[in-house]
């Protein structure tokens, strides 16, 4: 996309580097990379300025992958189970965090332990995104889990 806008990009660590394409390195803009990886998750947790309540269960087969925070105000854990990925995410706040931009037919509101959550589902993904005492969650899967999958996912978030 930046080679669109006439500039090369690289990046080093947690430095993305923006450079006029053809300009020579002293043209060149550095800014923090917002996505910092942590090896465990209470590494993570730590950076946060919140609490933030994990999941203690995901389908069968999923792993965690990669344990990451997003500008310092998200918790975000990818679980594979070889060739599928499940997201969590969670954040201060009311807000949409997910990061799915797709466009949903099946959408319905699902309770669990009292707490109300927007399920969703299309032919080839899903997940769920609620609050619950000042924080944002979001489940997002590259494929179809189940309904009852994502429940238990959120009633696990402790």
């Amino acid at each position: 996309m930046f080679e669109l806008m006439g500039y090369d990009f690289s990046s080093v660590g947690q430095y993305a580097s923006f450079t006029k394409a053809g300009a020579n390195d002293n043209n060149a803009v550095q800014i923090p990379n917002p996505l910092v990886e942590y090896k465990t998750v209470d590494e993570a947790k730590n950076t946060l300025s919140f609490d933030a309540p994990v999941p203690t269960f995901v389908p069968d087969g999923y792993k965690i992958d990669y344990v990451g925070t997003i500008a310092g105000e998200t918790l975000q854990i990818f679980y594979k189970n070889g060739k599928n990925e499940i997201v969590f995410r969670a954040a201060k706040g009311s807000d949409d965090i997910s990061g799915d931009y797709n466009v949903y037919k099946n959408t319905k509101t699902v309770s669990v332990n009292g707490t109300d959550a927007k399920y969703r589902e299309n032919v080839e993904t899903s997940g769920a995104v609620w609050t619950k005492d000042g924080l944002t969650f979001s489940v997002y899967a590259d494929t179809v889990i189940s309904e009852k999958d994502a429940s238990d996912i959120i009633a696990s978030v402790k």
